[in-house]
């Protein structure tokens, strides 16, 4: 048996009992119960490696995709083995870079961070393609038009996976060079009715450009990913920012996760207020849930005012440009009701108002109150309903908005910190 191969006996072997001794580790009364026996472990291994040697097997001879003369006309037709055997792999990726799973922890942090999640038997499912809540009834393998666009969070292993094959994971060839062998017996081009001039052009995974760089690329991904999100390393933060901008800032103007400050910075830095994309800047406060609630971010408002100075204020001028856009409500935004939309706005003035007389702060008229009139009255009556939305001073200053005079300043706020609306 070649070296390689006996690493890779190695590695799933502690693939496969790191996942017993994590499901027994709530308690230390517990520690072992799960642990098989050595044949039994033996079996499972066997099992295991088999299992992920006709997958790879198959996955080679479905090949990386296929195009005619013009276009790309498929790709690798994933499914539940593929996903079953990529997790397998990451799982002792993970263990090697010290990844501590915990069920009940991961579970909870994935809904802490992630919304409208659809669970299909041990797996928690997004499909990022036509927005965060239009994720399908069912879960997805299949993605045949190469945009990969599902993350799976695999409840029993405690981890986090998007949509990959086991060649874009390893260096398959070296570890299993006799399964590697069969990609020898593919033909690069077919006969079909699929091309104008009647031939289309098969890529092996061989054949794939840079796939090499392309495996250490992926694993390194998903180790960081899972080490940052459930293992709280914030060292992988400045790797996931650089090479992961899209998902990172994903989490934040996506998903509404706001908790880490380092990351809320950073994407903030990166979301000036931009008339061509206005809702944008407007996502990092507040976010709606998929189960239609309006959650203001409290973390931004008290972000924002541990960092504003008269030298770090150019944020406000960005607040009054969306605030000018948001308050008028006669361009409708759809997922917004006219009271879910007052309450946004009233916490953004009512935040923004608290600078206008501060020393150092250029700009007297922050924000104007008029914004949150909408001419009719109705918004007026919005506010009185829900009692100011709860903010301290609001009612004070609302019916004063006409004189400069004796507004309060307020020193310290609480900003959309109550409730949902």
């Amino acid at each position: 048996m070649k070296k390689t191969q006996v690493w890779m006996l190695i590695l799933f072997a502690a693939a496969a009992l790191c996942s017993c001794q994590s499901a027994g580790s709530s308690s230390k009364a517990d520690e072992g119960k799960s642990i098989p026996s050595s044949e039994s472990a033996s079996d499972t291994l066997d099992t295991t490696v088999q299992f992920v040697e006709t997958t790879l097997r198959a996955q080679l001879l479905k090949t990386y995709g296929a195009a005619n003369e013009v276009t790309d006309i498929a790709y690798f037709d994933y499914d539940r083995n593929d996903l079953d055997a990529s997790v397998l792999i990451l799982q002792d990726s993970l263990l090697k870079a010290g990844y501590k799973a915990d069920k009940e922890r991961f579970e909870q942090r994935v809904n802490d961070i992630f919304d409208g999640l659809v669970r299909v038997d041990d797996f928690l499912y997004f499909n990022n393609f036509n927005g965060q809540c239009a994720t399908p009834k069912n879960i997805r393998y299949a993605d045949r038009d190469g945009f990969k666009t599902n993350y799976y969070f695999s409840l029993d292993k405690q981890l986090f996976i998007g949509q990959y094959a086991i060649p874009e994971l390893i260096d398959y060839k070296a570890v299993y060079p006799a399964i590697a062998q069969v990609e020898e017996t593919i033909a690069t081009q077919k006969q079909s009715d699929l091309a104008a001039d009647g031939i289309i052009y098969i890529t092996r995974w061989k054949d794939v450009h840079d796939l090499e760089q392309a495996q250490k690329f992926n694993l390194q991904l998903l180790v960081n990913r899972n080490l940052y999100l459930f293992n709280d390393d914030k060292s992988k933060l400045p790797w996931l920012l650089k090479h992961d901008a899209a998902f990172m800032e994903s989490l934040v103007l996506t998903f509404g996760w706001t908790a880490d400050e380092q990351l809320l910075k950073w994407v903030m830095d990166n979301n000036k207020f931009d008339k061509r994309h206005p809702l944008a800047f407007g996502k990092m406060f507040y976010h709606k849930r998929c189960d239609g609630r309006l959650k203001l971010q409290a973390n931004t408002f008290r972000y924002l005012q541990k960092t504003l100075s008269p030298t770090n204020q150019s944020i406000l001028n960005d607040i009054k440009l969306f605030v000018r856009y948001f308050a008028n409500f006669d361009e409708q935004i759809e997922e917004l009701s006219d009271q879910e939309r007052l309450a946004i706005l009233s916490n953004l003035v009512y935040f923004a108002e608290q600078y206008k007389y501060e020393k150092g702060f250029e700009n007297r008229r922050i924000m104007a109150w008029m914004y949150l009139t909408n001419g009719t009255g109705k918004n007026n009556t919005l506010l009185k309903e829900n009692n100011y939305f709860n903010l301290p001073k609001f009612r004070q200053w609302w019916e004063k908005q006409y004189s400069d005079g004796d507004y309060a300043i307020v020193t310290e706020i609480d900003a959309g910190a109550r409730a949902d609306y």
